[in-house]
């Protein structure tokens, strides 16, 4: 039969239940904090990683955006860069025809209509007759440039005397100056004491291995020099480059004998800028 127990049991038996219940929330407790935090660090070093990443992304992206900006970083930086330009006579002073005893500013015209406006190069009787073309740079070339193709063309009108394209030819100078003046008279000549003076030691040879046709009328047509790059570069070297505006100015000779008489001939600009002769340079910087 059941009885109730003694107060001293009911106050030991409660106490111990206060125990119980206090022990029980301390551990509940440290459970539930020691959860939380080992939920929240992996959570933590997820923010952390995420945080990373991102700022990795944001790095990357400054670094592609710094790349496209920055020319340097360009598969194609560095590498020479192709110019070109193509110069015609553009007045009537900067072409011509001069000997050591005759001067043509506008071609033949004083020897009568077959001759009108037709600048003449070669030989004849003794003397030696130079076409002068002068040109005027619509861009500067600079010193470090590298010229690697250069020709003048000139409009045919036939020849003078007996031409043979297996034995005749021409020789083309460049004058030895950064903007050389235009031609003034005889005492100009090339060959004339105090005379203008020719890039020493350097000139090309215009006869396509002993083949110069120069064709008669009605058959002109536009006649082009060999390369003349060489030429180009030796003045661009020498001085430093060549500056917008400064002239450069071809001399063309005969370079068979003088006591031959064998000229070609070329359209003066006096005849019309159309078939004025014209300078094309390329060159990379």
């Amino acid at each position: 039969m059941w009885k109730p127990l003694p107060i001293y049991s009911w106050r030991a038996f409660l106490i111990s239940r206060v125990f119980c219940i206090y022990f029980a929330c301390l551990l509940l407790t440290y459970c539930s904090f020691g959860f939380s935090k080992d939920e929240l660090d992996p959570d933590a070093g997820v923010l952390d990683a995420s945080m990373d990443s991102s700022t990795d992304v944001v790095t990357n992206d400054a670094a592609i955006n710094d790349a496209s900006t920055d020319s340097s970083l360009s598969p194609d930086a560095g590498d020479p860069v192709p110019k070109t330009q193509t110069i015609k006579i553009a007045t009537d002073g900067d072409d011509g025809e001069v000997t050591e005893t005759s001067y043509y500013p506008q071609g033949e015209s004083s020897s009568g209509a077959a001759f009108a406006h037709r600048i003449f190069m070669g030989t004849w009787s003794g003397e030696m007759y130079w076409g002068y073309f002068r040109f005027k740079l619509q861009q500067a070339i600079s010193a470090q440039a590298n010229v690697t193709s250069a020709t003048m063309k000139g409009y045919s009108v036939g020849t003078d005397g007996v031409w043979q394209s297996s034995q005749d030819w021409l020789v083309i100078h460049l004058e030895d100056s950064a903007n050389p003046s235009a031609v003034q008279g005889i005492s100009d000549d090339p060959y004339a004491t105090g005379g203008r003076s020719l890039y020493p030691g350097l000139s090309v040879s215009w006869n396509a291995n002993h083949q110069l046709p120069w064709l008669e009328a009605p058959q002109q047509r536009w006649e082009t020099t060999p390369d003349l790059s060489v030429l180009i570069q030796a003045l661009v070297d020498k001085y430093g480059g060549l500056a917008l505006n400064a002239y450069v100015q071809l001399w063309i000779r005969g370079g068979n004998s003088l006591s031959e008489q064998a000229q070609v001939g070329v359209w003066d600009y006096a005849q019309g800028s159309a078939t004025a002769a014209e300078l094309t340079i390329e060159w990379t910087e």
